[in-house]
């Protein structure tokens, strides 16, 4: 079993392997995964800065337009919003889109990812339509995918986040529709997903917000 250290070590040491022999393939793969272990440990200036590599490579690889660089763009853009550079990453995930719309099928399912943390990023700068927009949109696609049963939790847990904040009885109660939801693919599936204890803090909120 692997301590959170030597997967930085090792993602670090290859890193640098990769720069030594000119390995762009596989230098854009070790940043990708690098931008999510640092998002994921909340290293904020660590992340920043293979953001920026990671910016760098794309521009020497040429791969503006690619659905290999709006990948990355969406990597970048999901750590800017992480440490609360929100208006850059608005952009990105703006761009992000434009590709898609170009490379994609119209439910692929990339799109649910995008559109889940697209809608998390205007929740944070309190544009709730905005954000519920988007997140409806993500839905329309996990919905489509039958055994996508637990992106389908953690998108309706998305969206009754951000119902709660439009204050009124009837988004109360449609955000607890979704999290009733929700709760029940958890447990169906033990519980286990790290995602369940995000949909029962988001319930305890609906249950504050009517005073219950």
């Amino acid at each position: 079993k692997f301590a959170l250290s030597d997967i930085e070590a090792f993602l670090y040491e290859n890193i640098a392997k990769a720069k030594s022999l000119t390995e762009t393939g596989v230098l854009f793969t070790l940043l990708n995964e690098m931008i999510g272990f640092c998002r994921d440990t909340t290293q904020k200036d660590k992340a920043l800065k293979y953001c920026a590599e990671l910016l760098q490579l794309l521009d020497a690889m040429k791969l503006e337009g690619s659905f290999e660089y709006a990948t990355a763009l969406l990597n970048i853009a999901n750590a800017y919003r992480a440490f609360g550079l929100l208006k850059t990453s608005l952009e990105l995930f703006g761009q992000v889109e434009q590709i898609y719309t170009q490379k994609l099928d119209a439910k692929d399912f990339g799109y649910a990812n995008l559109y889940n943390n697209w809608g998390l990023a205007y929740q944070e700068i309190e544009d709730y339509e905005k954000a519920k927009e988007l997140l409806l949109k993500a839905l329309a696609v996990v919905d489509s995918y039958e055994e996508a049963v637990i992106p389908q939790a953690t998108t309706r847990t998305n969206l009754a986040a951000t119902l709660l904040r439009f204050g009124t009885e009837e988004d109360y109660k449609e955000a607890i529709t979704y999290l009733q939801h929700a709760l029940h693919i958890h447990e169906e599936n033990g519980g286990q997903n790290f995602h369940y204890g995000a949909t029962l803090v988001a319930m305890g909120d609906a249950y504050c917000f009517q005073k219950d």
